[in-house]
């Protein structure tokens, strides 16, 4: 049995058996687990590999029937996971590239799976960096360069001294917040004018349908009164 599946953090869609989907026992097509599951994904190159979270969105008895029920519903067919050993641990499998399309979902997801590895190793060399020049010097010297014991205590508070790298991290954040915030607000603006003028159109065009019907009924009564008018005139000549 094979499953269509949408993974969650990046919005990209695959097909696998269901071999490949974590804690996954279909009871049939139409009667499947809906919540999160891990499935499986990698690569082309098979550098980036391991199970993410996804939703099941369909499954057919076999990779031909899901694909033609696919085209049939006019959905298109993404990447194809294909296992090529069933007994290793690590879902080793093969990738389909499908025909007729770049592939750009795979080197979307690709990039930001290699995300979280950059962070967390950017991460280790700024701690180790810090450590270092956060040694504690001999005695002999102490009293020469420590600060006073308010200042330790202030220093042990904040997590240590702080250097000038971690100052620049610190101005280089508060810049960033800063730019985050200026964004959200022109974002803000932007959907705030349109619908100002989208509120203002609406009472004009309202206000004027107000005016015609006032404008009708004046007109419906005129004609009322010319008709009584002309019948009186008939009865009275007649």
């Amino acid at each position: 049995m094979y499953a269509y599946v949408r993974y969650v953090e990046d919005d990209v869609k695959g097909i696998m058996p269901v071999s490949l989907i974590k804690s996954f026992n279909p009871q049939s097509c139409d009667v499947f687990d809906r919540n999160i599951k891990k499935a499986f994904w990698q690569s082309q190159s098979g550098a980036v590999k391991g199970f993410y979270d996804a939703k099941v969105l369909l499954l057919g008895e076999s990779k031909e029937a899901l694909i033609t029920n696919m085209v049939s519903r006019r959905m298109a067919i993404p990447e194809i996971f294909e296992p090529t050993d069933t007994d290793t641990s690590d879902g080793a499998a093969s990738v389909v590239k499908p025909k007729g399309r770049e592939n750009g979902q795979g080197k979307k997801m690709e990039a930001r799976k290699k995300q979280p590895e950059t962070r967390t190793f950017s991460r280790k060399e700024v701690h180790g960096s810090m450590a270092s020049k956060h040694m504690f010097l001999p005695e002999a010297v102490e009293p020469a360069v420590a600060a006073t014991d308010d200042e330790a205590a202030s220093a042990v508070r904040s997590g240590g001294p702080k250097n000038d790298a971690d100052k620049k991290m610190e101005a280089g954040k508060g810049q960033t917040e800063k730019q985050g915030r200026q964004s959200r607000k022109e974002v803000h603006d932007s959907e705030t004018v349109p619908r100002k003028r989208f509120l203002l159109e609406r009472e004009m065009k309202q206000k004027l349908e107000e005016e015609n019907q006032s404008l009708k009924k004046e007109l419906t009564a005129e004609r009322q009164l010319c008709r009584k008018l002309q019948e009186a005139l008939l009865e009275k000549h007649g």
